[in-house]
C-alpha cells in the first residue's frame, strides 16, 4: 500500500509541475488568463490525457480483464484450458518421476559403495528418509 501511495504521489506531482509550467509559459508570452480560457485549458488537458491513456491501457490491460472475464463464462473454453492445463501438469510430473527414479539409481549405487562408519553415510540415510515409501524396495536389495 505504501508504495502505491508513493508511486501516486510521484505521478500526481509531475503532472501538476508540467500543468503549473505550461501555466506559467502561457503568462510568459503576454496571453491574458481569465476564467473563460482557463477552463477550457483544463478541460483541454484534461481530454488529451484520458485519450492518452486510453491509448496505452487498451494495448495493456482494459481489453485483457473483459476478455479474460467473457472467456472463463464459456464452459467449452474453460474445458480446453483445463484439458490444456492437466496435459502440462502430466509431462511435468513424468520428467518429475523420470528424475526421481534417475536419483534413486544413483542414492542405489552410492548405498553399495558408502561404508556404515563413513560420514556421509548419515546424508544418504537423510536423503534415504524423504524419499516415498514405494522406493524403499530399491535400496533393500542394494545393501546385501
Amino acid at each position: 500500500a505504501r508504495a502505491a501511495l508513493v508511486d501516486n504521489a510521484i505521478y500526481y506531482v509531475s503532472y501538476l509541475f508540467l500543468a503549473v509550467s505550461f501555466l506559467i509559459y502561457l503568462a510568459g508570452t503576454g496571453v491574458t488568463l481569465d476564467w473563460p480560457k482557463l477552463k477550457a485549458i483544463a478541460a483541454t488537458a484534461s481530454n488529451t490525457w484520458g485519450l492518452t491513456l486510453l491509448v496505452f491501457l487498451l494495448g495493456y490491460g482494459l481489453v485483457e480483464v473483459p476478455r479474460t472475464l467473457w472467456l472463463r463464462s464459456h464452459r467449452g473454453h474453460v474445458l480446453r484450458y483445463s484439458y490444456f492445463q492437466v496435459s502440462k501438469l502430466a509431462i511435468e510430473k513424468t520428467d518429475a518421476e523420470e528424475e526421481l527414479e534417475d536419483i534413486v539409481r544413483i542414492l542405489k549405487t552410492l548405498s553399495t559403495q558408502i561404508p556404515v562408519g563413513h560420514p556421509l553415510y548419515l546424508r544418504l540415510v537423510e536423503i534415504r528418509a524423504k524419499l516415498p515409501e514405494s522406493y524403499d524396495a530399491a535400496f533393500s536389495t542394494a545393501r546385501t
